[in-house]
């Protein structure tokens, strides 16, 4: 599944769904909605800390998360991958600095 690029309203997402296994799938983002709502109205510092935010939400509901990549940071992808067995942890001592 993959959006249609032609169809996109300027502020939604592009991305491509992968099927990895029965608990697992992969999602890249392209471009992000929010991400260019926050450029336009003078807000872009508020990424990639809300890129960050994945992580809280995967810690909470209880599946794996993991990321290398992401548009908030200048990358040209978010490249995430869950997995419904999985953890992420969320270390706020260790702060958030270190990941994507």
């Amino acid at each position: 599944m993959n959006s249609d690029q032609n169809k996109l309203h300027a502020y939604d997402y592009k991305i491509r769904y992968r099927a990895i296994d029965e608990h697992s799938f992969e999602i890249d983002f392209y471009q992000c909605g929010m991400k260019r709502l926050c450029e336009e109205q003078g807000a872009a510092g508020l990424f990639p800390g809300v890129c960050r935010i994945d992580y809280l939400i995967s810690h909470y509901i209880g599946c794996g998360f993991c990321r290398t990549k992401t548009l908030g940071d200048g990358d040209e992808v978010c490249n995430c991958r869950y997995s419904t067995h999985g953890h992420c942890s969320w270390p706020l001592e260790e702060g958030l600095t270190e990941k994507k």
